[in-house]
């Protein structure tokens, strides 16, 4: 194959687009509530848990990136403010 031919299948489609879109956020959504249990469950403390979620939070805008998706300005800011409240 050429290299053309190789770039041309990489790129992902409107739909395919979407659909890593959805499982991106249900993998998100499902780590989040995974690590909310754990946090409860172990009584690690508001600092490492809200650390925790904010990871989660950038983590699914770094994959959305590397898809070529859109990122998410407003799930940025919220990770970022989690990760920082670790600080407060």
């Amino acid at each position: 194959m050429s290299k053309a031919n190789i770039n041309n299948n990489q790129k992902l489609e409107p739909v395919q687009r979407s659909e890593w879109a959805r499982k991106l956020a249900a993998i998100g959504w499902g780590l989040f509530f995974i690590w909310v249990g754990v946090a409860l469950f172990a009584h690690l403390g508001w600092g490492v848990g809200l650390l925790g979620v904010g990871i989660i939070t950038l983590g699914v805008q770094a994959t959305r990136k590397y898809f070529g998706l859109k990122l998410e300005g407003f799930w940025i800011a919220v990770g970022f403010l989690f990760v920082v409240c670790l600080f407060r």
